[in-house]
């Protein structure tokens, strides 16, 4: 008999054991599901980082970049008007050798997804300062501000951008 008690001594404590083991991997498992959350979490803010400015910085001709500049900063009044877009138009006919219909479509779905002109001339500073001259970065900031001035005098949000895109290209 006594054996016989010893043998469920010996099975009820690795019964517990197990429990407690069962019990103890939960935990853990629960603690790297949290790791593997905040892990996820932090991989997605660093793509849509990336995302949000992939169009802009993947902009390797400066003719569209100037196109995406240009409707980038007429934006900042709200919806771009006929006027201004009519101004977009012909500036961007002034430098391109072909119809702007395409790159303009391009350059507004890219400000769609980067809407801050700020920013965008800060990401496109560098393919404008390698590719144009003096003369050719002074045409561009006059042409945007023929653009913001297609409806009137300049907001503060628009100056402060031309401010800074002068600024950036050393004009």
């Amino acid at each position: 008999m006594h054996i016989v008690l010893g043998f469920l001594a010996v099975l009820g404590a690795a019964a517990f054991w197990i429990y407690r083991l069962r019990d103890a991997g939960r935990a853990v498992g629960e603690v790297v599901d949290t790791a593997e959350r905040v892990r996820g979490f932090w991989r997605r803010k660093k793509f849509l980082a990336k995302a949000e400015g992939s169009v802009i910085t993947a902009i390797d001709d400066p003719v569209i970049g100037a196109g995406v500049m240009m409707i980038a900063v007429a934006g900042v009044r709200g919806p771009i008007s006929d006027k201004a877009m009519a101004v977009i138009r012909q500036q961007y006919q002034s430098i391109a050798d072909k119809d702007p219909a395409e790159d303009l479509t391009f350059a507004r779905w890219a400000v769609d997804q980067s809407p801050d002109p700020d920013n965008i001339s800060l990401k496109l500073a560098s393919l404008w300062n390698s590719s144009l001259n003096a003369e050719q970065k002074r045409e561009f900031v006059n042409m945007v501000m023929a653009v913001v001035e297609a409806d009137g005098p300049p907001l503060p949000g628009q100056a402060a951008t031309i401010r800074k895109l002068r600024e950036r290209l050393s004009v």
